[in-house]
C-alpha cells in the first residue's frame, strides 16, 4: 500500500500508477485533521504546506483512494 498527501492531486495521482501495477494495492489519502475535506466534507484552515484544503480537485480520481 501508499499513503500520499491530497495537495493538488499530483501525488495522489500515482495512486492510480499504483492500482495499474498492483490492483490488489491499497491508496490511502492524508489530509489535515483540522481540514476533513474528503473525510468529512469539512472546512477549516491549517498551515501544513503542499495539502490542499477547502476543495477537491479534478484530477483526484476518488474512486482508486481505498481510505482518508
Amino acid at each position: 500500500g501508499v499513503v500520499l498527501t491530497t495537495g493538488s492531486a499530483g501525488t495522489i495521482g500515482c495512486g492510480d500508477y499504483m492500482k495499474e501495477l498492483f490492483p490488489a494495492s491499497k491508496v490511502a489519502a492524508s489530509e489535515a485533521l483540522q481540514c476533513p475535506t474528503l473525510l468529512l466534507n469539512g472546512f477549516g484552515g491549517h498551515r501544513i504546506e503542499g495539502i490542499g484544503d477547502k476543495h477537491v480537485p479534478w484530477i483526484h480520481n476518488l474512486k482508486n483512494t481505498d481510505m482518508v
